[in-house]
């Protein structure tokens, strides 16, 4: 089929059970640019007998989660956008003048200068520390709440479950 333009996420659900993991492979072709975000696969156990209300809460749980891994991948985008715009900063104020349109920068500004992307850079790897640090807290939920949808009913039927971010 066919994605507009924009952030999708594409589910593929009803796959067999059996599928092993590493043997899934997600292509794509467009007009323009596609950007593949991230790939989840999962085993369910799907229960004929479960409580509806309760699996769909849970699942509702887990989307929030994982838009919330979204979020968190974005952020790291656009960490590297800023240290890459920091790093080219810089590097032009390290650029000897060589005439019109040079950058020059006195010392006591260059030492100011590189002083402010030292901090800017340090804030961005915390944040990177933190981010990674609440990604591995969201597998986690996810998982628990993975588990409790399985333990929800006594009769299994295990599906796999692919979902592709893109934009």
């Amino acid at each position: 089929g066919q994605v507009p333009a924009g952030d999708h996420v594409i589910i593929l659900k009803d796959l067999p059970g059996n599928i092993q993991a590493e043997s899934v492979r997600v292509l794509g072709k467009a007009d323009g640019s596609l950007k593949q975000n991230s790939v989840d696969i999962r085993q369910m156990a799907i229960k004929e007998d479960a409580q509806p209300e309760e699996r769909i809460r849970l699942e509702r749980q887990i989307e929030t989660l994982q838009d919330e891994v979204e979020r968190i991948n974005r952020a790291f985008s656009d960490n590297q956008i800023q240290r890459d715009m920091l790093q080219a900063i810089a590097a032009k104020a390290l650029t000897p003048s060589s005439g019109n349109g040079a950058l020059v920068v006195s010392g006591e500004g260059m030492t100011g200068l590189l002083e402010s992307a030292a901090a800017k850079l340090d804030a961005l790897a915390q944040s990177e520390m933190d981010m990674r640090g609440r990604q591995r807290a969201i597998g986690r939920e996810i998982s628990d709440l993975q588990n409790q949808i399985n333990e929800m009913s006594s009769r299994n039927n295990v599906q796999t479950v692919v979902m592709f971010n893109v934009s």
